[in-house]
């Protein structure tokens, strides 16, 4: 089996790029990146390990991923023996917060995972003391775009934030957070057109086949779509330089 095989579903999307954008936007954050074959990533809250399948597949990089999700691991472990990557890529179950980090690694890599950690400031000194000098960030997610209008606007967030075991920040709260920790922004993207299509897709699937998803998921996609189309979300994406 290789990798490609995991990351591409053209007819149910079920794939291992769990997260917003899929498997392109993987490649798309790595090409902001300028992820190579020289590139040593590490990818902080890496759940399945995707997306650094996908990048070993692609750029034949190295890499290697953190979670505090044992299950999350041992799926990572096993299925990137499925696709033969093992030679290239590890996993680890730890704390990323806790655990003491080593500045030996060219890129941090952080798709669609640091919303389900609310702490913006510590998150980016995490990653510029595991990174090498000129090492890179990687970085998109959920950002909150504007504050939400009392009641109904104020309720969704909370909803979503529940549903998503998540917590939203402004994209000037992430680049305050980055610049703390030595970081240089050479690269900012606004791409909230893709968390639209894929909340859209997911309700366009939901109401074909409702019983294939967990009726608290297709609250979250619903809530995420109205605040993405009221302006109250967005997603974003940037590479910073330590």
């Amino acid at each position: 089996m290789c990798e490609l095989d995991l990351a591409v579903d053209g007819v149910e999307g079920l794939t291992d790029q769990n997260h917003i954008g899929g498997a392109l936007g993987t490649l798309r954050l790595a090409s902001c990146a300028g992820v190579n074959a020289e590139d040593s990533v590490l990818d902080l809250g890496c759940g399945i390990g995707g997306p650094l399948r996908l990048l070993a597949e692609v750029y034949r990089c190295r890499g290697h991923g953190v979670d505090a999700n044992a299950a999350r691991i041992e799926d990572a472990i096993n299925l990137t023996t499925d696709t033969g990557l093992e030679k290239l890529l590890s996993f680890e179950h730890a704390d990323l917060l806790e655990r003491t980090p080593r500045a030996s690694w060219s890129v941090v890599w952080a798709q669609n995972s640091w919303i389900h950690i609310d702490e913006p400031a510590k998150l980016a000194s995490v990653a510029a003391a595991s990174l090498r000098p000129a090492g890179r960030l990687a970085f998109e997610d959920v950002v909150l775009l504007r504050t939400p209008g009392a009641g109904v606007e104020e309720r969704a967030l909370a909803e979503l934030s529940d549903v998503w075991r998540s917590t939203f920040s402004t994209l000037e709260t992430w680049c305050r957070g980055f610049a703390d920790s030595g970081f240089k922004v050479t690269k900012s993207q606004g791409d909230t057109e893709i968390l639209l299509r894929d909340c859209a897709a997911m309700l366009a699937r939901a109401k074909d086949e409702p019983r294939s998803y967990p009726a608290h998921e297709i609250v979250g996609w619903q809530r995420a779509f109205e605040l993405c189309q009221a302006g109250v979300i967005g997603y974003s994406r940037v590479v910073a330089t330590l």
